[in-house]
């Protein structure tokens, strides 16, 4: 049974070391209202959860970025 877990740590250490470094975004509008988001991914594709407990997934096309919440 230790060899499996050895096996789990490995490959979830391999997993984070495949992901892009964590960001975070703060925005102004010319309202005053700031909202704020932090995310992290795989490759292209990113997962985060914005200011308003809001989560969502997008991906970068060159200078597009689209995205979708959940």
């Amino acid at each position: 049974m230790a060899g499996h877990g050895a096996l789990c740590l490995a490959l979830l250490c391999a997993a984070l070391a495949a992901c892009s470094s964590p960001r975070a975004h703060v925005h102004a509008s010319p309202s005053g209202d700031v909202s704020t988001s932090a995310s992290s991914g795989v490759g292209p594709v990113r997962v985060g959860l914005n200011s308003s407990g809001h989560g969502y997934v997008g991906t970068k096309l060159g200078w597009l970025g689209l995205s979708a919440g959940f």
